[in-house]
């Protein structure tokens, strides 16, 4: 792409639309990929007034590949266990929501035929193990692969999935990697891990403790030469 840096990282416009693209990507995720507080500057409170998908993560990675997206996230939530819940799994983690067609109706469930991802990213995990008490390994390994098969299935073709790992405190990187590879041996090689592990700086910090615009451009630039790799965009 000739298309600057400045560009890809910069608000949406007319003129950056990705409408008519061909691509199109599935983000699956909690309060990062739903950009919480990035748009705030630290020390602040998380609000609907400073979220903004379009300016996070996924926002970017979609205008730098030219690609539509669907994104569904729900701030809080985890792969087996939810922030702040009192025991080490929960009755209602993101796996629970995902098939909805709106979160909080259980009917009707999406039509998985209707819109066709090339690629699903996922970033899941972090709640899971930021608050005691944690949930086994085990559990949590079992609860990845149950989504990772779920997401495999759901499409009439096979889609590459890239799960994507930090940059908050406690992501549980490594056992997401360990699940992932194992899950991409039995299934053509179709999962990637983008580590997103660095240090949340000052500069990178928008509200509780969540990137602001600029540490969800430091995510992207990880995760979009390994989509580019895969992908041959």
């Amino acid at each position: 792409s000739s298309s600057s840096s400045s560009s890809l990282f910069s608000p949406p416009s007319s003129s950056s639309s990705s409408s008519s693209s061909s691509r199109s990507i599935e983000f699956i995720g909690d309060s990062v990929t739903c950009a919480y507080g990035a748009l705030g500057t630290f020390p602040c409170m998380a609000s609907q007034f400073n979220q903004d998908v379009l300016q996070g993560y996924v926002g970017i990675t979609a205008r730098a590949l030219q690609a539509r997206f669907h994104a569904e996230c729900w701030s809080g939530k985890g792969v087996v266990r939810n922030y702040g819940a009192p025991n080490t799994t929960s009755p209602d983690p993101f796996p629970i929501y995902w098939n909805r067609t709106l979160g909080n109706l259980v009917s009707p469930t999406w039509d998985f035929s209707s819109w066709l991802p090339d690629a699903v990213v996922i970033h899941l995990g972090g709640n899971d193990y930021s608050t005691a008490p944690a949930p086994p390994v085990s559990t949590f390994d079992a609860g990845y692969l149950r989504l990772l098969d779920s997401v495999s299935a759901a499409y009439a073709h096979p889609v590459h999935i890239f799960a994507i790992c930090g940059p908050m405190y406690g992501d549980p990187c490594a056992q997401v990697h360990r699940v992932l590879s194992a899950w991409s041996a039995l299934n053509d090689g179709r999962g990637h891990f983008v580590d997103a592990e660095f240090p949340l700086t000052p500069d990178l910090l928008g509200c509780d403790y969540h990137p602001n615009v600029a540490g969800h451009q430091a995510m992207a630039q990880r995760l979009i030469p390994a989509m580019r790799q895969v992908l041959g965009w």
